[in-house]
C-alpha cells in the first residue's frame, strides 16, 4: 500500500497545493491561499514526465506522462492522467516458487476524482482518489488490463496525508528577533480552486 500511497498522494497534493495564484486576507487571524486548477495544472506540467514508484510485485520503469482536465468542485478534484510503463514485468509467488509474466510496454489513459478533507482536530488531510473509467484498459495490451485492475482494487479507499510543517519565518524588529509560524487551518475548494489556510502566528524571541 505505501508504493500506491506514494504515487496517488504525490500527484494529488501537487494538485492542492502547487501553482497558488494568490493570497487573500479572510475574516480574523487566517490567511486564505488560492489555488485555481488552471495554475495547478500550469505547475504540473512543467513536472512531468514524473517517475512513479514501482507497484509491489511489478517491475519496468513507471512515469506520469500527462495531467489534463483539472475540475475543483465539491471538494474533489478531477482529472486526467496518461501513465506510461516500459518493459513491465509481473512476479508472483506461489508457494516457495515464483512466476514472471512479460506484459511489455502499458499505455494508461484514466480518469480520476480525488476528494479531500481535513480534520482540523488531527490536522490530517484525507484524500479518496477513485479511478473512474477501469474499463478504459479492456480492449488494451494484457498489461494495461492488469495494471488498470490493481489501480482499481487500491481506489476508493481513503489514505491519511502528514501535513508537514510549513518552515518559519525569521527577521528583527526593533532589536529584537521575530519568528512567524504558520498554522495549517483548513482545505476547501471554492469556484473551480482549492483554498488552504493558514494562520500566521508571530512570537518575540528576545533582544540580540
Amino acid at each position: 500500500m505505501n508504493r500506491w500511497y506514494g504515487v496517488t498522494t504525490t500527484l494529488v497534493w501537487v494538485l492542492l497545493a502547487a501553482g497558488a495564484a494568490f493570497c487573500q486576507q479572510r475574516g480574523g487571524d487566517t490567511v486564505s491561499i488560492v489555488v485555481p486548477a488552471e495554475s495547478a495544472g500550469a505547475f504540473v506540467k512543467r513536472l512531468l514526465p514524473y517517475a512513479m514508484d514501482r507497484v509491489e510485485g511489478f517491475s519496468g520503469s513507471f512515469h506520469i506522462q500527462s495531467v489534463e482536465e483539472i475540475k475543483i468542485q465539491a471538494d474533489t478534484v478531477f482529472f486526467t492522467a496518461h501513465m506510461h510503463g516500459k518493459n513491465v514485468e509481473y512476479t508472483a509467488k506461489i508457494g516457495k516458487h515464483s512466476a514472471t509474466v512479460v506484459l511489455g510496454d502499458a499505455n494508461l489513459h484514466t480518469r480520476w476524482s480525488a476528494s479531500f478533507r481535513y480534520d482540523k482536530a488531527r490536522k490530517v488531510l484525507y484524500l479518496k482518489p477513485v479511478l473512474l473509467n477501469p474499463e478504459a484498459a479492456d480492449k488494451g495490451t494484457q498489461g494495461e488490463v492488469l495494471l488498470t485492475a490493481l489501480f482499481a482494487s487500491l481506489s476508493n479507499i481513503e489514505y491519511p496525508l502528514e501535513i508537514k510543517d510549513i518552515d518559519p519565518i525569521t527577521t528583527r524588529f526593533l532589536g529584537q528577533g521575530v519568528t512567524v509560524d504558520f498554522e495549517l487551518t483548513d482545505v476547501y475548494s471554492a469556484d473551480n480552486a482549492v483554498v488552504v489556510e493558514i494562520r500566521p502566528i508571530p512570537r518575540l524571541s528576545g533582544k540580540k
